[in-house]
């Protein structure tokens, strides 16, 4: 039986950004279905899909942990008191909010990466309502908002947004899977 390892370089990035470790294999994970070295994927709570990227804008989507759904932290920043990632994925983009709005039902896209845009960074050390193993809400800095899937759809592609934290378990809650590497 294979034996698997998280690497420590991104637990210690996880931990610096509040970012959770719901180390999770992936069942049956074949060649195809790897979780590329280095990621961090984002599971949702009620659809048990995966936040990926299709013609640049982001959706829930069957996990596949590859290029549009696997995040990696390139940078943060300290703001408000805690710490803030900057997410990019294996295609280079990173992980914003379209127009940088901070309206509720906003989409959240992928993007040019720019270190000074605060609709591009991300933490999620909300506090309140815990919903099962290591399920948080994703907060955007710029607006305060939490990332969830419009009108509570689970369907594959439904489009994911920021809108106001409702305390709830529902679909604002995810769980960040992290890489494991077979050695």
């Amino acid at each position: 039986m294979p034996r698997f390892v998280l690497r420590a370089a991104i637990a210690t990035a996880c931990v610096a950004v509040g970012i959770s470790l719901g180390v999770v294999l992936v069942p049956g994970a074949g060649a195809t279905t790897r979780i590329p070295a280095g990621t961090i994927t984002f599971v949702n709570l009620t659809s048990t899909r995966c936040i990926g990227i299709d013609g640049g804008k982001a959706g829930i989507f069957n996990c596949t942990y590859l290029r549009d759904q696997a995040w990696n932290v390139i940078r943060t920043r300290s703001a408000e008191g805690v710490s803030w990632a900057q997410l990019q994925n294996n295609s280079g983009q990173c992980l914003g909010v379209a127009g940088d709005s901070t309206k509720a039902g906003a989409r959240v896209v992928a993007q040019a990466c720019s270190r000074s845009n605060r609709s591009q960074y991300w933490n999620n050390t909300k506090e309140g309502v815990v919903c099962g193993a290591g399920f948080t809400p994703i907060v955007n800095l710029k607006s305060g908002d939490v990332v969830g899937v419009s009108g509570g759809d689970t369907g594959n592609g439904s489009a994911v947004v920021i809108f106001g934290y409702q305390k709830t378990c529902n679909n604002q809650f995810w769980v960040s899977k992290v890489d494991l590497t077979q050695v």
